[in-house]
């Protein structure tokens, strides 16, 4: 089955580098509200935000890069993520992969929201439903490389959903729903994505970030 919106990255140049887009505004935000869309539990999927620090995380030519949402550089680091360290690079040196994450400082995980590139895949322009889809079934060990004693420091760990009909025991308890799924990191919010989302750079109406203490109707 061909997916339209599934599709390599574009081709390396003459000098054999990739032309790859600036790490620049390229994540996507959520407008900050109060109150959640009248068909949320229809049409949006709903994600735990962790505390910490948003990063564009990519993995390639054997190292891993983290950078904030202006595209400066927040740290270089070796990982087991495709590509994404020195002693996998040479065997693997196709891969390419690129990953909005929550850093968690505390125990050094990357918790992974959305993704956009896996193994010079580009899937930004897949609707919402596939990208959780894939992050699913390629953020496993399986999918990524072999763990050594330079590159398994960082952790990451794909954001689970919450199911519907679960959201609201979660806001009552959250420390407890999400100790009882063996996530391990302290809750700062809620974000909305619309199922037909497409990954866009900047502030778009069809993400939604409510705090913590949101309550339904």
């Amino acid at each position: 089955m061909k997916i339209a919106c599934f599709e390599p990255t574009p081709p390396k140049h003459a000098n054999g580098k990739r032309k790859q887009k600036s790490t620049d505004t390229r994540l996507m935000y959520g407008e900050l509200l109060e109150d959640v869309p009248s068909d949320w539990q229809e049409n949006w999927i709903v994600v735990p935000y962790p505390e910490g620090k948003r990063s564009l995380v990519s993995s390639g030519n054997g190292k891993t890069v983290a950078y904030n949402k202006f595209g400066n550089v927040l740290k270089r680091f070796e990982s087991t993520l495709p590509n994404g360290s020195k002693v996998y690079g040479k065997q693997h040196h196709r891969d390419y992969c690129l990953l909005d994450c929550v850093y968690d400082s505390v125990h050094w995980t990357y918790y992974v929201l959305d993704i956009l590139s896996w193994k010079d895949y580009a899937v930004g322009d897949c609707e919402t439903n596939f990208r959780q889809f894939w992050l699913e079934t390629r953020l496993v060990v399986d999918e990524m490389d072999p763990s050594t004693s330079t590159n398994s420091f960082y952790k990451f760990k794909h954001l689970r959903p919450i199911p519907a009909e679960d959201v609201k025991q979660m806001l009552q308890h959250p420390s407890e729903y999400l100790q009882a799924r063996g996530d391990n990191f302290n809750i700062d919010g809620l974000m909305f994505y619309h199922r037909e989302l497409l990954y866009t750079e900047g502030e778009t109406p069809l993400l939604s970030l409510f705090g913590r203490h949101l309550s339904f109707a």
